[in-house]
């Protein structure tokens, strides 16, 4: 029997910062396989195909994202998962979608900001979206003697109003990720997040970020550097410079010797947790791909009658 030690992630907060660009774009990683035995992206397709199915049953699955390790080797893929019916929207259609809520978040926050108004009347347009929205009865009677809702509840309906945005931004009600290694050499799934890849949600900031620093040729995304399912970077070509980025906290690195160092070290001790937590039913990796490969062809088998 098959042993599941999958690490799923369902918080984004904890994770990545909620998106927030504006009009900012981010190209796809340029990443090389050079001398690594990888696994057919057939293979990693089928995988999170079939992970994906059993933890939230009917899914659609995108393109992969090739991630790397510090020295730039691809380690892993993001595969985005729509959940429920109905296909996974293109790639574009995805950073469209996510700026989309972004945008609508960053309006709602600007307007009702604490103490609950920034100064100016929030657009009436606003307020009648959030008033129909609302299907809270406890609302009505909070008005003031002019008859108008309080600023207060405003606020309230504005700040359910801004959470579903952010929650909707990082795709946490439709999509999940599921990180497929991409070699036979470690276990098939690394972590499954219940939201979209970092690179749809921090990645046009992280790009934005990289041309604010001085210089005149645009930044390049080369890599998305995987260190842990939490620790995550993008690593940006400008001209004849390297710039790295936290997905998380969106910080540049200015010591890239030392974040090698680190992340050399980082990535020695997470291979050895890992040889610890997977390896205790004396199964290999290989053997592992095998037997979710064969049961996610019996699955698609089934999907086809």
């Amino acid at each position: 029997m098959r042993t599941r030690t999958v690490c799923i992630i369902f918080g984004l907060a904890a994770l990545f910062a909620a998106p927030t660009h504006v009009g900012a774009t981010i190209g796809y990683p340029t990443s090389t396989a050079t001398g690594i035995d990888l696994v057919p992206v057939e293979d990693v397709l089928a995988v999170a195909g079939f992970e994906a199915s059993e933890l939230w049953g009917m899914v659609s699955v995108g393109e992969p994202i090739p991630c790397t390790d510090v020295d730039g080797l691809v380690i892993c893929y993001f595969v985005p998962v729509r959940r429920g019916a109905g296909g996974i929207p293109s790639r574009n259609a995805l950073f469209d979608e996510v700026r989309r809520d972004s945008e609508r978040a960053a309006d709602l926050l600007a307007h009702f900001a604490p103490p609950y108004a920034s100064g100016e009347p929030a657009p009436p347009a606003l307020l009648d979206e959030l008033e129909l929205r609302s299907t809270d009865a406890e609302a009505m009677p909070a008005v003031r003697p002019d008859g108008e809702i309080s600023h207060r509840i405003q606020y309230d309906f504005a700040k359910r109003e801004q959470d579903r945005h952010i929650r909707s931004a990082s795709g946490a009600d439709n999509y999940g990720t599921v990180i497929v290694s991409a070699r036979r050499t470690m276990h098939p799934i690394l972590a499954i997040y219940h939201f979209l890849p970092p690179f749809f949600i921090t990645g046009p900031d992280a790009a934005a970020r990289a041309n604010a620093l001085p210089g005149k040729e645009d930044a390049v995304l080369r890599d998305i550097v995987f260190l842990t399912p939490g620790e995550i970077y993008y690593l940006f070509d400008r001209g004849d410079e390297r710039v790295l980025v936290n997905a998380k906290t969106l910080q540049v690195v200015t010591d890239e010797d030392g974040f090698v160092a680190a992340a050399r070290q980082l990535s020695a001790s997470t291979a050895i947790k890992r040889e610890t937590i997977t390896h205790g039913d004396d199964l290999n990796p290989a053997t592992v791909w095998d037997q979710i490969l064969v049961l996610a062809r019996q699955q698609e088998r089934r999907n086809e009658r």
